[in-house]
């Protein structure tokens, strides 16, 4: 009985296929359009400066730099026993603050070389 069952699904299956009409191929062409720019129609685009940059990720790289050192202390049980918990806090948000400025700097330095466009849609280069 299952061969039954499988020898009529092929039987089936092949009709269909050969009744089928011949397979075509789609292209589709996309012109790449002048207004559209990307993220930058959601986001808009970014006025911020080389110094507030550097400046809020090496914040952000101090706030994860000071989190990172309070789960040091922590693991270390430094809180309870008198341990230098403060010296774990202050290394890691000084770390932080490091390596947040240096990324800021090459994040500055990546997007100073973008052109920005007016409302004219000219563009110039962005400061």
């Amino acid at each position: 009985m299952p061969r039954m069952i499988g020898l009529s699904l092929s039987l089936l299956l092949a009709g269909a296929a050969h009744s089928a009409p011949a397979l075509q191929t789609l292209t589709l062409q996309r012109t790449a359009d002048p207004a559209d720019r990307g993220l930058q129609d959601l986001f808009g685009p970014s006025h911020r400066s080389t110094t507030s940059i550097i400046a809020s990720d090496a914040l952000y790289g101090g706030i994860a730099g000071l989190a990172i050192g309070a789960g040091v202390a922590l693991l270390n049980n430094d809180f309870s026993n008198g341990g230098p918990w403060g010296r774990d806090l202050a290394i890691g948000a000084g770390a932080g603050l490091i390596i947040g400025g240096l990324f800021g700097v090459v994040d500055a330095a990546s997007t100073s070389d973008r052109l920005m466009s007016d409302a004219a849609g000219k563009s110039r280069p962005s400061r």
